[in-house]
């Protein structure tokens, strides 16, 4: 860097404004650098708190390689106090980037003073703001510029002198070119005592053209014979707003007429009421007292208000009464009817104002509403109501509506017939609801709850012999209309995947029906029987929707056509037929032909059928044995996971396995992936995977619907072990459908208190998706 300085030798009057010189700096390397500036003088120690010059600017910032920065310097008193003669000044230039400085030798001539300087008397802050009975100091700085000790006297003058606990002839003696300051405090009274505006004060400083110090009995009389100089400064105080406009009823509460009557009553008086309003703030207030409805009310029973008188003006602490008068009339109907009054007060306080309206019920005969003036650094805030219990300290930007005033009417009408047209209503009302109960709902258990391929339509089916659909509609499920009569218990059911334009049922006594939803008619479109009394337990449709696979409690799985039934004959008999030694719960087609079932049931049974190979196409999967009253209970696939398949069973137990080995490798064991304990212990009845594999969803007999996200490997997330909950109830769910439309979760559920229900929540967060 290079430095340049326009002066070697200055010279300092320290009766005038002091002098300047120039330094200029300019950047000669190769990077980007800030220049700062620094002066000492011999004789001075490095750490005095001593202001005698200024430079501007303090710091330059970061200049270009090439670009200069002008530094000026202004000396404005001797570097030593009272110091007269020659002084070395140093100046150092340095760069903190460029780790360089350079330092540059100046002659400072200090010359005697023709006369003393003028001392300077300063408020650091003039205009302070406060409230009523509290304590503010007052700074004072005063700067004595000249070379020679001054004998000072202080002393304040203001209108509220007494605020101030200053001593008129407080004496002080300050050095040669030092500063120094003093305080005093400003006691401000109680409220009443300190009304709300500004209130100024003058600090007046006297010294005598002597160098002797001042004595602590010297005043101003004292001083007055001597050549005396002075300074003053003024500042002000301003006392904010606060305190409370207080608000108070006689009596709060009023019934007419005062006796119930037993036969009608028309005429009835107003009612009175006294409103009384106490300032006990330290700001006068003026408004009007208004009268608000309760726009909640939409019939009022009050139908005209007189208020004596309706203009209000109160001093500081005053106390004014006004008259209120209700004129009403009596309902017609009901056990009686209440009125809450609100009573709104419109008036200015400085640059806010105040509205008071009280609603609600009446709990307290003796509360009273409060107005609270909150101040703010800067101005005046809103005045806002409070309860008298409340701290004035506490800030509220809003009115507090507070019960202030009831009227209570009885009815015209006599209770005891009311009663009777009340009974009658309710009981045509009962019937109603009973009919549409009927008509829209399940009256028995729902057996089996499926969402279509959409997820905007459901199917439900039931001990109610009846198949109805339902529309999705964001989270509400409503009935669509669809209702069919199945003529007997629908055990299970499931819609055709392909076009979703089908339904195939289950029913009890072993019939299966496929419902057309195209088509508006009261019977099915084709009606499937093998044995009698042998009940379905489970469907399940081959990939291309052409087969329909159908489980018994008997054990057996049969194949029906369903296909197009062009040029076709015996359609009507199941084209395959496997039997099995215990009863089936459910069955689901896995691999990515579906050309196996997975098949579960009694003893705990879990068999892989390809349904392709006949019996050699048979293997068991390892799953813990179990008694005659142990069974699997539930199975589920994922669409885009073929491998991937649930199992719960009746001890609460659900298991993850991946079935690629097994079905690729007629030697390999099904692995499990994840297995736990759910639902207390208590029987699984369903369970639903989406199509992506990465939500497993499970309800029982415990009433509780459980959510299990999983990872890509199919086992549970490790943030959610122990599952979420999604809704409880305390009656048990037979079934359970679960879709994911965008980013939401959509389950279905149907319990044994004859009830279909639906849930959507957002996707919790996991790996898998």
């Amino acid at each position: 860097m290079n430095t340049d300085i326009s002066t070697k030798e200055l010279t300092l009057d320290p009766s005038g404004e002091g002098t300047t010189f120039d330094v200029v700096v300019i950047n000669d390397s190769q990077f980007m650098s800030s220049f700062q500036l620094e002066i000492s003088a011999a004789g001075v120690e490095s750490d005095r708190q001593w202001l005698w010059y200024q430079v501007t600017p303090e710091v330059c910032s970061k200049k270009p390689p090439g670009d200069q920065t002008k530094f000026q310097v202004k000396v404005l008193r001797s570097p030593i106090p009272g110091f007269v003669g020659l002084v070395n000044l140093t100046v150092k230039v340095f760069s903190l980037e460029l780790g360089k400085e350079e330092r540059h030798i100046l002659r400072l001539n200090v010359m005697q003073g023709l006369g003393e300087c003028p001392f300077r008397v300063e408020l650091p802050t003039s205009h302070i703001q406060t409230l009523p009975n509290n304590e503010v100091e007052i700074l004072v700085g005063i700067h004595n510029n000249s070379q020679k000790a001054i004998a000072l006297i202080l002393s304040v003058i203001s209108p509220k002198r007494e605020w101030l606990l200053l001593d008129n002839q407080t004496p002080l003696n300050l050095p040669p070119q030092q500063s120094q300051n003093y305080s005093f405090t400003c006691k401000v009274p109680e409220i009443l005592q300190a009304l709300a505006g500004v209130y100024p004060f003058t600090i007046r400083c006297v010294s005598a053209n002597h160098n002797s110090p001042v004595g602590a009995g010297s005043s101003l009389s004292q001083l007055s014979a001597r050549t005396t100089t002075e300074a003053s400064c003024t500042g002000s105080i301003e006392v904010l707003p606060t305190g409370t406009l207080e608000f108070d009823a006689f009596p709060k509460q009023q019934r007419q007429p005062a006796l119930r009557p037993w036969l009608p009553q028309w005429g009835i008086d107003p009612a009175v009421y006294q409103l009384e309003f106490t300032n006990n703030s330290n700001y006068p207030q003026g408004g009007t007292v208004e009268i608000i409805n309760n726009p909640q009310t939409q019939d009022p029973i009050i139908n005209e208000f007189s208020i004596i008188p309706e203009q209000v003006s109160l001093e500081p602490g005053e106390i004014q009464t006004v008259e209120l008068l209700a004129y009403s009339k009596r309902p017609w109907w009901g056990l009686g009817r209440t009125q809450t009054i609100e009573v709104g007060w419109e008036g200015k306080v400085g640059a806010g104002s105040l509205a008071v309206r009280p609603t609600g019920e009446l709990t307290d005969p003796l509360q009273r509403l409060e107005t609270k003036i909150s101040p703010r650094v800067g101005g005046i805030d809103e005045l806002t109501t409070t309860r008298p219990s409340e701290d004035y300290g506490s800030d509220s930007e809003h009115p507090q509506p507070l019960p202030i005033l009831e009227l209570r009417l009885l009815p015209i009408i006599p209770r005891w017939l009311q009663v009777a047209i009340a009974l009658l209503i309710l009981g045509g009302i009962w019937w109603f609801l009973y009919a549409a109960f009927r008509l829209n709902y399940h009256t028995a258990p729902v057996n089996v709850v499926r969402f279509n391929g959409l997820g905007d339509m459901a199917i439900s089916t039931s001990n109610d012999q009846t198949l109805r659909g339902w529309r999705v509609q964001g989270n509400r499920l409503r009935h669509n209309g669809w209702l069919r009569n199945l003529g007997k218990a629908g055990r299970t059911g499931l819609y055709r995947p392909v076009d979703n334009d089908q339904v195939a049922v289950g029913l009890e006594n072993g019939e299966i029906q496929i419902w057309d939803l195209l088509r508006s008619t009261d019977s099915p479109r084709r009606s499937l029987s093998y044995r009698r009394d042998d009940r379905v337990m489970a469907l399940a449709y081959s990939q291309n929707s052409q087969y329909l696979f159908s489980a018994h409690g008997s054990g057996l799985i049969l194949q029906w056509y369903v296909g197009p039934t062009v040029n076709l004959t015996n359609v009507e008999e199941p084209q395959l037929i496997q039997e099995f030694d215990f009863a089936i719960y459910d069955i689901a087609p896995v691999g990515p032909r579906q050309e196996t079932l997975a098949i579960a049931g009694r003893y705990n049974q879990l068999v892989l059928w390809d349904t392709t190979g006949g019996n050699e196409g048979l293997r068991t999967v390892p799953y813990p044995a179990g008694g005659q009253d142990e069974y699997i209970t539930s199975l589920a696939t994922a669409a885009d996971q073929p491998f991937l398949l649930a199992t719960a069973d009746d001890r609460g137990s659900i298991s993850l396995w991946n079935l690629r080995e097994c079905l690729t490798n007629q030697s390999a064991t099904c692995q499990i992936i994840d297995q736990w304990q759910a639902h207390g212990g208590q029987p699984i009845r369903s369970l639903a995977l989406t199509a992506n594999g990465c939500y497993l969803a499970s309800t029982g007999d415990d009433g509780e619907v459980m959510l299990w996200p999983l990872q890509r490997s199919g086992e549970r997330s490790t943030q959610h072990l122990a599952g979420e909950a999604i809704a409880r109830s305390r009656y048990p769910k037979n079934s359970l459908d679960m879709i994911a439309i965008g980013s939401y979760l959509h389950m279905i559920t149907g319990s044994r208190d004859h009830q279909v229900n639906l849930h959507r929540i957002q996707q919790p967060a996991t790996l898998c998706n």
